[in-house]
């Protein structure tokens, strides 16, 4: 679809247009200082601050 994007998707399987799709990924052991990293882990939607607090936003 015209203005999506993809990060470790290779299919969108939706008809929504321009959406953010995220593949599954396993918890970052590190965060760079004063950073955070949104990833998506078993489906849900987790965050990790740099002081490696795991926060789960969304649950699968």
């Amino acid at each position: 679809m015209s203005g999506d994007v993809g990060i470790g998707a290779l299919t969108f399987d939706t008809s929504a247009a321009r959406v953010l799709t995220l593949g599954n990924a396993t918890a970052p052991s590190t965060s760079p200082a004063g950073m955070g990293q949104i990833y998506v882990e078993a489906g849900a939607l987790k965050y990790r601050g740099s002081g490696g607090t795991i926060t789960t936003l969304a649950s699968a």
